[in-house]
């Protein structure tokens, strides 16, 4: 499993990034399927941030395997310094350097925009929409009535 996963890692791909396996899952990754568009960099950014940790971790495990840590000297970490410039490192047209791109470009455009309203109502004030997802006020009703009548019952 760990040499697949680091198949993943260890490849470039020049100006053709969909190529990767790895950035074309992330562009899947950036789809909300529930709200039938793209997340928002906000939404996007800690996900990315994620694989990016995944993503180190594995091609560490791959190229300094924790079993053979004690006994690693320089002589193994060269190799390891060579891969990192190599695949690990941003502007290489790997995997890695597009998620660090992405994260770069996400965290900016997170930072410039101003906080958006969580809750609003629709224009005939029917509707609540709670990050976009209707709720409809009947349902209030139902749960505060819900609330109220257990609330008489605990006590």
């Amino acid at each position: 499993m760990l040499e697949l996963s680091g198949s993943f890692v260890f490849q470039t791909f020049s100006n053709r990034p969909f190529s990767s396996a790895l950035i074309h899952s992330l562009a899947v990754l950036g789809i909300d399927e529930e709200m039938k568009r793209l997340r928002t960099a906000g939404d996007f950014s800690y996900m990315l941030a994620g694989v990016v940790y995944c993503t180190r971790v594995i091609a560490a495990e791959v190229l300094l395997p924790l079993a053979d840590r004690e006994k690693q000297d320089d002589a193994e970490r060269k190799p390891f310094l060579r891969e990192r410039r190599r695949f690990l490192a941003d502007r290489t047209y790997s995997p890695i350097s597009t998620m660090i791109s992405l994260i770069a470009y996400s965290k900016s455009i997170a930072l410039n925009t101003g906080n958006s309203a969580s809750t609003q109502w629709s224009r005939d004030i029917r509707v609540l929409r709670l990050r976009g997802r209707p709720i409809v006020p009947k349902r209030f009703k139902e749960i505060i009535y819900g609330v109220v009548i257990e609330a008489e019952r605990v006590l």
